[in-house]
């Protein structure tokens, strides 16, 4: 009788005695206090990059990405390669893009004048935009019930500025985004070919979406990736025969290597980009020290393979019911990777930051610090103009160039959130493995 009548705690029973009901009625007004005052801060400071963009919302029309696309398209539809300018020497506003898009607009150039398609393709980038968002919220099942609803407050707030600057500049972000989005929820609800046309799509666009090929060889998605890659030669085919191989070569050997001069833009944010301002000699910063093109190179590449090889290691690790956190984690990683990343692509951050939301839902409160640290770098400016005026900019000098690398802080912090999610003890096979052994020993001994 004794031996029956004692029994460990239970988890509640512990948790019970360890938070007295005061401090359990106090909590949810606590965190609702620090909730809404992360999510003003976040505001305020997203409120500097409206202000920056008033102009480019206002006056559409104006010398923007936009522009570049629809001369490149005019060039093709003329007969003639969108990369003309290599031979006449004026790189100046100049198309460095794939071919592929310059092909896929050229027939519009002879239907419509550039104002009418510029407003269109506003219109088009903000319905991939509503898309791309939607599609990312409904596959991760973002909750809209109950106190955690008040995760996607900090989300919102946070890609605001970058989706403002992506629609005022033409850029083809949200197009991107909706790749990304279609490839999430061909993977979350067993679309192999889905995923593998999305996949092709976006790297046509942009070539760093081509990194998810890794996540689907990781994970051993055989048939998404096979059809990433018999999409993309489909894709590449397609531009060759109508354009021919000129245009092609002409983007892989010129086009490409003059995107180095953009490395230390400020509106880069990426690991080449912070490396490039503060230890290369540009245009744009002046730099902390200075260590030489070719010593810099291989420090990149130390770290972006760094990087690099602790993401595979994560996502090989991931276990099927973290399986949306292995692809948030490939979309960051994606995005830290590429050399260059404008500002105007952390509007794909939707999908990590969604999946990160909904971790945040169903184990509330936990991730929800991850979640408003991240939120608040990512809103931070890249630029000082608006806030600090001054005749120089300081914060382009040495050390300064961290002050305007927010962004790129907050990638990191959603980088390590999804790394904590992915290699959690009970996460991936090794653990298994593991435990079955443990489970062995125990029935033997």
């Amino acid at each position: 009788m004794i031996i029956r009548s004692i029994r460990p705690f239970s988890v509640k029973e512990t948790t019970d005695r360890t938070n007295p009901p005061s401090a359990q009625s106090r909590f949810p007004l606590a965190i609702t206090f620090v909730i809404a005052s992360w999510a003003a801060l976040i505001l305020l400071v997203s409120m500097s990059h409206l202000t920056m963009q008033r102009h480019a919302v206002a006056e559409l029309n104006y010398l923007d990405d936009f522009t570049v696309y629809w001369d490149a398209a005019k060039e093709v539809a003329a007969g003639r390669t969108p990369y003309g300018w290599i031979e006449n020497g004026t790189p100046k506003g100049s198309y460095l893009y794939p071919p592929f898009l310059a092909l896929a607009l050229a027939p519009v150039t002879r239907l419509v004048e550039f104002t009418t398609a510029r407003w269109g393709w506003y219109l088009f980038s903000a319905l991939c935009l509503g898309l791309g968002i939607l599609i990312s919220a409904r596959t991760s099942r973002l909750s809209l019930r109950g106190r955690p609803v008040l995760a996607l407050a900090p989300c919102g707030i946070a890609l605001l500025p970058p989706a403002i600057l992506t629609l005022a500049t033409g850029q083809v972000a949200p197009q991107v985004l909706l790749a990304f989005a279609g490839a999430y929820h061909g993977i979350c609800f067993k679309g192999p070919i889905v995923s593998g046309f999305s996949i092709a799509a976006g790297a046509y666009l942009k070539s760093f979406p081509g990194l998810l090929a890794g996540y689907l060889l990781l994970r051993r998605r055989w048939t998404a990736l096979v059809s990433t890659i018999l999409f993309g030669a489909a894709f590449v085919t397609f531009s060759v025969v109508l354009l021919g191989w000129d245009p092609h070569w002409m983007y892989l050997t010129a086009a490409i290597p003059l995107q180095n001069s953009l490395f230390a833009a400020p509106f880069n944010v990426s690991i080449t980009g912070l490396l490039t301002r503060i230890l290369v000699e540009n245009a744009f910063t002046v730099p902390f020290i200075s260590i030489g093109p070719t010593t810099a190179t291989l420090l990149i590449a130390l770290v972006t393979g760094f990087i690099l090889v602790l993401t595979a290691q994560a996502i090989w690790r991931a276990s099927p019911r973290d399986e949306d956190a292995a692809f948030g984690l490939a979309v960051v990683t994606a995005l830290l990777a590429s050399p260059i990343n404008g500002y105007y692509n952390l509007v794909i951050c939707v999908i990590p930051l969604a999946i990160l939301a909904r971790r945040a839902q169903d184990e509330w409160p936990r991730h929800f610090r991850w979640l408003l640290v991240t939120a608040l770098l990512l809103a931070m400016p890249i630029e000082l103009h608006d806030l600090l005026p001054a005749d120089y900019p300081w914060w382009r000098d040495g050390l300064g160039n961290l002050l305007t690398s927010g962004p790129l802080f907050g990638l990191l912090a959603l980088w390590v959130a999804l790394m904590r999610i992915c290699c959690r003890a009970e996460s991936g096979p090794v653990a298994s493995r593991q435990a079955a052994s443990l489970r062995t020993r125990a029935g033997i001994e």
